[in-house]
């Protein structure tokens, strides 16, 4: 994420933040630009796949109109900083159910199965495949190439809803996200929206207390920091 203007900044210069939550956020300050870029990663890339939901993750995806790597599902944004606060409340939509109507659902679906047919059908799919089943002997089901068309169409459309909910809880989850932000802002401005809008959002499989703290942990020290945001209640 800050690979292109980095040249220009040292390691101390990126802040590391951790929400109560799990949420992490890097934050470089740069005063040369006019605007703020943000990036969400949301750790539910393919080496997330699992042997019995093999092409949900990238389904859940294509729902959700992420860009889907290996490793995470990503979205990113440049922004004025007065849009700042707009952007950062569509990203809090991601840890969401999805919500689609079944029409949608079936279009991509159907849109899926396709894809993974002639990928399968293919000359590239069928030497990736070749490859990936040697290379990655143990899971092939994490590759690109380990979508089965059957492993979907063979769901129905309730089944199909259950397992996009099921991904939704474990994966799309702040203790499983990181949130990057470079540009034309101050750390305090940063914290503080960061906190309304993500502070609260809860993990599904953790218990969260009430209040709201921000741990920094600067690039070369090993003192952790916590900051107390109070609130009124």
């Amino acid at each position: 994420f800050f690979a292109i203007r980095l040249f220009a900044f040292t390691e101390e210069d990126i802040k590391n933040y951790t929400l109560e939550n799990g949420l992490k956020i890097f934050f470089l300050k740069d005063t040369t630009t006019a605007t703020i870029r943000t990036e969400l990663n949301i750790l539910a890339g393919l080496s997330q796949q699992e042997k019995d939901s093999v092409g949900f993750i990238q389904l859940y995806a294509r729902l959700a109109e992420l860009e889907l790597t290996p490793d995470c599902v990503k979205t990113e944004d440049i922004t004025s900083p007065n849009q700042l606060e707009n952007t950062l409340i569509k990203y809090t939509n991601y840890f969401k159910e999805l919500s689609v109507s079944d029409t949608k659902l079936n279009k991509e679906v159907s849109s899926l199965k396709k894809y993974a047919s002639d990928f399968t059908t293919s000359i590239t799919g069928f030497i990736n495949a070749a490859i990936d089943s040697r290379i990655f002997s143990e899971s092939p089901w994490k590759q690109e190439s380990g979508i089965n068309p059957l492993s979907i169409s063979t769901k129905s459309t309730s089944e199909i809803r259950s397992i996009l909910n099921s991904i939704t809880k474990k994966y799309y989850t702040p203790q499983n996200a990181l949130l990057y932000v470079s540009g034309n802002i101050t750390e305090k401005e940063l914290l503080t929206l960061v906190q309304k809008y993500f502070g609260n959002i809860k993990n599904t499989s953790e218990k969260q207390n009430n209040s709201n703290i921000i741990t920094n942990t600067n690039a070369n020290e090993q003192k952790i920091q916590k900051f107390v945001l109070t609130h009124d209640d």
